[in-house]
């Protein structure tokens, strides 16, 4: 697990941020504390409920692009934790969404084909 000290540095950094880039607008009182839970739970190496796209692609043997693919067709949900809007996309993507996207793509087999009976027409004769 990280330093708690660190998570308090980095939470109070990021509200400072979001405070100076939302300056007109006012923050909720609970956001230090929202931020921390998400950073916590993003961050902890117990329970990895967050993934990064080359992790998650790295555990299902695919490649990364194919991950960002899903997650840009709306597929797979992702959170988008960039600091800026309009900059680079950085993913994160919760094990709720993925055992959602598990379930949703998983291989139902389906029913046995079941044999077609040849019916005999009155008016054929058959010789055998």
């Amino acid at each position: 697990m990280r330093n708690p000290n660190s998570i308090d540095r980095l939470s109070e950094a990021l509200t400072n941020l979001l405070e100076a880039e939302l300056s007109e607008r006012s923050l909720p009182d609970d956001l230090p504390g929202r931020i921390r839970a998400t950073i916590e739970r993003c961050l902890s190496r117990d329970t990895r409920a967050c993934l990064t796209p080359p992790e998650l692609a790295v555990e299902w043997g695919v490649s990364p692009d194919k991950i960002l693919t899903w997650i840009r067709s709306g597929e797979l949900r992702a959170t988008n934790i960039a600091v800026t809007q309009g900059g680079r996309p950085r993913y994160r993507i919760d094990r709720e969404a993925i055992d959602d996207f598990k379930r949703r793509r998983a291989n139902h087999s389906p029913p046995p084909p079941q044999r077609r009976r040849q019916t005999s027409s009155a008016d054929v004769i058959e010789f055998f």
